[in-house]
């Protein structure tokens, strides 16, 4: 009977240790915290080199033209949770609008990318159009402006 005695014994001991150590008082974590939500926390960025322009280059056998933009650097800074940094490019006379996100995980610098975004053979009409890119935080204080500009869109064949 002492060895059951025992085992009853440790078992209560390691069940009671665990949860003093994992308690409160000592706050000793026992599994990885869930990482936040994207969209969370808060971030502080800068854009040094805005882009001044994007093209609009036409894709094979003439199925229309790709908007892309280039890499952006941004400078992060005071990075808590998965805060988003969005790319957006936006071409007015062609009613044409593109977002790419990005979510933060870390200081650092950071090239931000955009995906290109596919516009019809006959939309586009001229060899260039005015648009306007910016990058935005997206944390727990909203959205903010980062960095915004004019653009010149140049259309390539």
């Amino acid at each position: 009977m002492r060895a059951d005695r025992a085992v009853v014994a440790g078992t209560v001991v390691l069940f009671v240790g665990t949860a003093v150590a994992a308690g409160p008082l000592v706050g000793l974590p026992l599994l990885e915290p869930e990482p936040a939500d994207p969209g969370t926390g808060s971030v502080s960025a800068t854009v040094a080199d805005p882009p001044t322009r994007v093209t609009l280059e036409a894709t094979d056998f003439g199925a229309g033209y790709d908007l892309r933009g280039p890499p952006v650097p941004v400078t992060l800074s005071e990075v808590a949770g998965r805060p988003y940094l969005s790319y957006t490019v936006a071409v007015p006379a062609l009613g044409h609008q593109t977002t790419s996100l990005t979510v933060v995980e870390a200081d650092g610098r950071l090239r931000l990318t955009m995906n290109p975004s596919t516009l019809s053979e006959g939309a586009v009409e001229a060899d260039s159009y005015e648009g306007r890119v910016a990058i935005h935080a997206i944390d727990d204080d909203g959205r903010r402006v980062v960095a915004e500009t004019a653009v010149t869109v140049e259309v390539r064949e």
